[in-house]
């Protein structure tokens, strides 16, 4: 295989610089480096000598620079130069037509390789709007309704709809939710099973739900959560409570003197 490789430095090392030649020798800064030549003959490593210890390192280039493949164009893959016409026609020759994959060619051998986007991705289903599941570009109207279709109105689910076959699915899920109770309104609870359960406590330190506008505490006789919804301001006094929530204040700026024409 023939290499461009620099031993001298002259204006030549230069112009192979500018040329964007990928393996070149760094200049010696330390005495130690002066007699060291570092050259492993392989376009696809930078040459470097370390000016602290006078060692050699050849690292790897980045996958896809240029070098000579024995006289014709290579690609870098891995540090090793590969014939980069094993790819030339790979646009067409790797193309599987599907949206929901990612077309390559490896320069190593020239073998084509197709992997699945991730899920969720929008994609072309026979010219309306589709969406890729598992690298096949599925009909994305069957859950276009999923919002208010597949909603079972309990906050302990994962509401979902495959876009295959527009079935829903409610799978239990983890974490804090708020459950309603009687008298009370919204509180602190954890999922449990798909259902929200009120949250057990020893005190109010554990029953906080991080909502401004609610009274948190812990029922000594229940050891039960409570966060009873409040009245007064908020946010600094840029809002007022309404139904456990913050409400911006709404200002109305006076109205304009009137203009008379002189």
């Amino acid at each position: 295989m023939m290499a461009l490789k620099l031993h001298v430095r002259t204006a030549a090392a230069t112009a192979i610089l500018l040329a964007g030649c990928a393996d070149v020798q760094a200049p010696a800064t330390s005495p130690l480096c002066e007699e060291v030549v570092c050259d492993d003959d392989d376009d696809c490593t930078t040459d470097t000598c370390n000016p602290a210890n006078g060692q050699c390192s050849n690292v790897a280039a980045s996958d896809g620079a240029m070098c000579d493949f024995d006289g014709a164009p290579g690609q870098c893959v891995s540090g090793a130069c590969q014939d980069a016409a094993l790819c030339e026609d790979a646009a067409v020759r790797c193309d599987d037509e599907n949206d929901c994959t990612v077309d390559a060619c490896s320069p190593a051998d020239g073998q084509c390789s197709n992997v699945a986007v991730s899920d969720g991705d929008m994609c072309d289903f026979d010219g309306a709007a589709g969406v890729c599941m598992s690298g096949v570009c599925e009909d994305a109207m069957l859950c276009s309704d999923a919002p208010s279709r597949c909603d079972d109105d309990e906050t302990c689910t994962a509401d979902t709809c495959d876009p295959a076959n527009g079935v829903c699915s409610n799978d239990p899920r983890t974490g804090t939710c708020q459950s309603e109770l009687m008298d009370f309104g919204p509180v602190l609870g954890d999922c449990m099973s798909g259902m929200c359960v009120q949250r057990f406590c020893d005190d109010s330190s554990q029953c906080n739900d991080n909502r401004e506008c609610t009274s948190d505490a812990c029922d000594s006789f229940t050891n039960r959560c409570t966060n009873t919804n409040r009245t007064g301001s908020c946010n600094s006094g840029q809002g007022f409570c309404l139904g456990g929530n913050c409400i911006p204040n709404i200002i109305i700026p006076p109205p304009s003197p009137p203009t008379f024409d002189p």
